[in-house]
């Protein structure tokens, strides 16, 4: 131990923690956001999410939408749009 305060992990070790918890798409982590909310999320929730633009995420979740994955309400107080998995 060189007393560095940090602790540093080698290309290869980093290659292994990748190859077993590969990152997640932009979709899964959407998807699982709604599982987990089944309320509804709204586009806040997925920009923070995945920190994704605003407008690529209106794009992620209507191009969703159209598959068939969400679908679109509206928060039942406040008239928000909201994403819900089927």
């Amino acid at each position: 131990d060189s007393g560095d305060i940090y602790n540093y992990f080698s290309q290869e070790q980093i290659v292994r923690m990748l190859e077993t918890n590969p990152p997640k798409s932009d979709t899964q982590i959407i998807l699982q956001l709604a599982k987990e909310n089944p309320d509804g999320i709204s586009i806040a929730d997925c920009i923070i999410a995945t920190n994704k633009a605003v407008l690529e995420m209106k794009e992620l979740l209507k191009k969703l939408y159209k598959e068939g994955l969400l679908e679109m309400d509206n928060h039942p107080e406040t008239g928000a749009v909201i994403y819900k998995v089927f």
